[in-house]
């Protein structure tokens, strides 16, 4: 149990961690970018640099919002 505790506290082994915590500010651009596209959209940070990802479920959605960001 003792190897175990270790183990997870340096981030190794099978302990289940959940995803890591986003910022007030993070949570609310995802929020403000879904509801103006319409899909799901995640922000990855890390120290002012990162990624938008923006879900989609068809190639219809996918024009729909290519009409919205280059439109």
């Amino acid at each position: 149990t003792e190897r175990r505790a270790r183990a997870a506290a340096r981030g190794e082994g099978g302990g289940k961690q959940g995803p890591p915590t986003r910022s007030a500010n993070v949570r609310d651009l995802e929020l403000r970018l879904s509801k103006a596209l319409g899909s799901k959209v995640t922000v990855r940070d890390k120290k002012g640099k990162g990624k938008l990802e923006i879900g989609y479920a068809s190639y219809e959605e996918l024009d729909r919002l290519l009409d919205k960001l280059l439109g």
